[in-house]
């Protein structure tokens, strides 16, 4: 039986109006979130944590290593969908242009790059690491759209619903030899 795959979706950014999200750093109240997170990775006894590149995840991924004495490494591939040009217009409007950036797959609708195009990126990378790590249990540290994409692919579950209800942080456990969450 394979080693399971943790999903760790970063902890709450401080948010600048002018910034584009992928620049913005962990906020103070979502470093302090991230110890009793790493509490809960614990239990699954996870052998190195792998980040995308953006500042919110490598910081969130790089506390719960130093919590828990483990590698910490970034990789490519596994950041936010691509959506450089986008600036913070509030919750309801980032709702509502992700509600249908899921319903339209194929379609541009926020950002750079399609649901579809998000997807095939981040399975490719998540590929690449089963194949560099394939006894490892791996905890990867990324973010709450492409994570969605990618688990509502693998479990066949409407992606917004989902989306809507995971957190900031937040872990979820699939198991590699089957499409579910432990």
């Amino acid at each position: 039986m394979a080693p399971p795959l943790l999903f760790i979706r970063h902890a709450a950014p401080q948010i600048i109006d002018a910034e584009p999200p992928h620049h913005w750093n962990l906020s103070e109240a979502g470093r302090v979130v991230c110890i009793p997170l790493s509490e809960r990775v614990r239990v699954w006894q996870p052998t190195r944590i792998i980040t995308s590149r953006e500042p919110k995840a490598a910081q969130t991924g790089a506390i719960i290593a130093d919590a828990l004495h483990i590698p910490v490494s970034v990789f490519d591939g596994l950041h936010e969908h691509v959506r450089s040009a986008v600036t913070w217009h509030g919750a309801a409007h980032r709702d509502a242009q992700l509600q249908a950036f899921f319903a339209n797959p194929d379609a541009l609708i926020f950002g750079d790059e399609t649901a579809n195009a998000a997807l095939a990126r981040f399975k490719a990378a998540i590929d690449s690491l089963l194949a560099l790590y394939p006894d490892d249990t791996l905890a990867i540290a990324t973010h709450g759209t492409v994570l969605t994409l990618y688990l509502a692919a693998r479990l066949a579950i409407d992606p917004f619903p989902f989306w809507k209800q995971i957190g900031l942080p937040d872990l979820f456990v699939l198991s590699r030899d089957e499409n579910r969450l432990l």
